[in-house]
Order: C-alpha cells, then structure tokens, then sequence
C-alpha cells in the first residue's frame, strides 16, 4: 500500500541499525554506570557484609482502617512489602506497563486497518455491483430499464462520476465527484453517516457531502466553503455534511446543487446495481453489458476479497509485537522474582521455620506478582490507547482513514495475556522457593 523506493530503504538500513545498537548499548551503559556509583560510594568493610533487608514502614493504606481492618495477616505483609521495595515495583509496574501496551499495539494496529474493509464495503457501501458507462451512450434510462428486467437486479440507481482537485491551503487533492439523481435512491446504496454523531445524513440541495478524510485535511468545517477544479475551472461550495468514509476522497451533490453551481447539464455514467450475486446472474448482466457495448462492471466482493488478501500480512506483525511484548513480560518478572527471593530469602525460611506451608510461603511472594501485574496492566492499557492512536495517525494515509479506536475485546486480550504471563512465572518460579535451605539461609548476617 506504500510506495517505496529500494534504494532508500538499503540507505536508511545501515544508519537505523546502527542508530539502534547505540541506543540499546548506550542505556545498558548508563544503567551499569549509575548502580556502580551508587555502590562503590560505600567503604569495602560495608559492602563484604551481606546486604541486611530495606526496613519495612507504615504505608498509606493503613491510614484508612476501613480497608486494612479487613485485610488478614498476610495480605498486610503483602501490602507493606510492595511499598517497601520502591524500585523494584516501579521497575515491575514500567515492564508489564509497557507489555501490556505492546499487546495493545500489536492487536490494535491489525483492526484499524483490516477493520478498514467492512467499514467501507459492507457498512458505507450498500450495492452491490458498479457498472462504468461507455461515453457513447446516450439513452441511461432505457439500459436502466433493461437491466431491471434482468435475474438477480432488485434495483439500481443512476448518478455521474467526475474527477476533480480540491484546493487545500497547503496541497491539492486529487479526488472524485458523485452527481447523484434521487437523495432517496442514493442512500439506498450509499449509507451517509455522520462521522462523529454516526447518524444519518439527510441529502439536500444547499451544498456538498464530503468525506471525513478530506476535510481534515482541508481543515474545514460543516458550514464552510470548499474550493475544486473541474474541466479547469474553479468552484467555490458549501459543505453541507461530513460523511463517514475509509477509502479516498469522495465529493456528493445532488444533481440541482451541480447544474446551479456550474451551468452544466449532469448525464449519468456510472449505474449502481443491488442484485444477487449468484455466478449465473453476474454472468448474465456481464454478457450483457459487453453484447451492447455499453460498458463494464466493478463487483464490490471482488474488491473485498483482494483487499483482505493484502491485509493478511498483518498477522506477521500482531505475532512480532505479541512475541516480543511476552519476552518482556517473562524476562522483567522473571528477573525481578529471582532477584526477590534471592534478596528476601532469610524472610522466606524464617516463615518456613515458623510452620508456613508450600502454598502459603509461594503466595507470600508471587502474591505480590499478582498484584504489580494487574497495577502495571492498567496503566498498560492508558499508555496502549495513546501508543496505538499516534502509531495509527502516523502511518495513516493521504488517501485512507485507518479505525482510530479500538474494540473492547482488545483491551481484555492485552490484559489477559499479561496477567497469564505472570501466572506462567510464578508456577515456573515455585521450585526455586522449595530449594531455599532453611539452616543455611538463617546463618547470613542481618
């Protein structure tokens, strides 16, 4: 869908490359730089004493005994060891934040744009076959007639399609005026909605329905005028409506509006056609068109189906970002958990020595992975919504509105996801709590 030269993107290549190992080894640098500063400041007796646990203090929440008098015993210790290890949870929280927003991404990049498709070709447009007039003919309403007769053919409705350039202050557009007959046949075939409040549009004879794309990038209103080209003259409009539509620029008006802004008789050249669209009524209404020269056919399946081939792609980069937001997920708790228990493990045999069982001391830990994964998944699903609505403006088209928002299921995908991951680690991490030695570990120095 993007037109790109190969050379430069073999240009760009070697400069992003680079560009990104230089980040990536730059922070790992600055991360090793900042903890050794921090560690080498103390003397050398200190730092060959075993580092004596982070003393554990009052927290918030128990300053409201409403909740902490209901809470049991371990749930406070969870609650006060969650706050007493700061750089652990804000580092655990910014991981499985950002986890849970990659998700997010992934999912959410594949329905704005495959979403495209429907929207467009199954809710704006309601016909089902398109049929280009030949310029030699003259008498449309005849073929309308004869084509009505034919099996399959409910209804059709004529209108004239002109191709146009829209002034914009900075750019001019390239896009394509419909002349419609009948305000009540059209929509019929076109569904005009508006593309905020999505309710109907009702058609008039006042000025020109333009699509929503268009007029962001004109900047303009409804009320305000737009200006065209058309057989090298310039036409000055009002914009009546602002119609939902995904796929290039589209301007309508009504047959009156066209002949009273430029002084010229409308005559129809293209037919939509509402039909069934067996294989043998579709063949039937193409024998007919070619033995009377009178034109050719556009069915809107065909284009659905090729546009949805094209699309498949994307499931190439939901599994990428879906990949490498789970890597993210299992290294950042993974390595926090063994750090955890490898910094807590006098903690862990003192409640073994006091009579704790096997489930009770892995929830005393994993508890708290638990409860960082679904804090770190909230603000993961914030910062995804803004992530995937800058990621969806940027790569959007001149041409083509990508779904900006996304469905409800995708949220609940990311957040599901993120908090399994964190099941998956705190299952994978319970032997390491059975191999602590109860006896050895009580022998440190506190």
């Amino acid at each position: 869908m993007y037109g790109m030269k190969q050379s430069a993107v073999l240009v760009q290549k070697w400069s992003i490359s680079l560009m990104t190992v230089l980040i990536s080894v730059g922070v790992t640098l600055l991360a090793t730089l900042s903890v050794c500063l921090q560690e080498l400041v103390s003397t050398p007796s200190v730092l060959m004493r075993p580092k004596a646990p982070i003393a554990g203090k009052r927290i918030f929440m128990e300053r409201i005994p409403f909740i902490w008098k209901r809470l049991n015993f371990n749930q406070k210790v969870t609650m006060r060891n969650l706050f007493r290890y700061k750089k652990r949870f804000w580092m655990s929280v910014i991981g499985i934040a950002g986890c849970t927003a990659l998700i997010m991404l992934g999912f959410g990049v594949k329905s704005s744009v495959s979403n495209i498709i429907p929207s467009q070709y199954v809710e704006v447009y309601k016909y089902d076959a398109l049929i280009k007039l030949n310029s030699n003919v003259e008498d449309t309403k005849k073929i309308e007639n004869k084509i009505k007769r034919l099996d399959g053919v409910h209804n059709l409705t004529s209108a004239m399609r002109q191709n146009i350039t829209v002034l914009g202050n900075s750019a001019d557009y390239y896009s394509t005026m419909f002349v419609y007959d009948n305000a009540d046949e059209i929509k019929n075939f076109i569904n005009f909605k508006d593309y905020k409040t999505k309710k109907k549009i009702i058609l008039n004879d006042e000025g020109v329905v333009i699509s929503q794309k268009l007029a962001e990038l004109l900047d303009v209103k409804k009320g305000e005028n737009i200006t065209f080209t058309l057989n090298n003259t310039k036409y000055s409009a009002k914009v009546a409506d602002i119609v939902e539509h995904y796929v290039n620029h589209q301007v309508y008006m009504s047959k009156t509006f066209y002949e009273n802004l430029t002084g010229m008789k409308s005559s129809a050249s293209i037919l939509y056609v509402d039909m069934n669209t067996k294989k043998s009524n579709i063949k039937a209404l193409k024998n007919y068109l070619d033995h009377q020269n009178i034109g050719s056919m556009e069915r809107l399946t065909a284009t659905l189906d090729e546009f949805q081939q094209r699309m498949s792609s994307l499931n190439i980069i939901v599994a990428i970002l879906s990949g490498c937001a789970a890597l993210l997920c299992f290294i950042v708790l993974y390595n926090l958990t063994n750090i955890n228990i490898g910094e807590r493990k006098g903690e862990i045999a003192t409640i073994k020595v006091l009579g704790f069982r096997r489930k009770e001391y892995c929830d005393y830990i994993f508890r708290e992975n638990i409860i960082l994964s679904l804090i770190g998944a909230s603000i993961g699903m914030f910062f995804g919504y803004f992530l995937h609505r800058f990621v969806v403006l940027t790569v959007e088209m001149e041409s083509m509105l990508f779904i900006r928002t996304m469905p409800l299921y995708i949220y609940l995908i990311a957040f599901g996801m993120t908090v399994g991951f964190t099941i998956i680690i705190n299952l994978a991490m319970r032997h390491i709590l059975d191999q602590v030695n109860m006896v050895e570990s009580l022998k440190s120095i506190e």
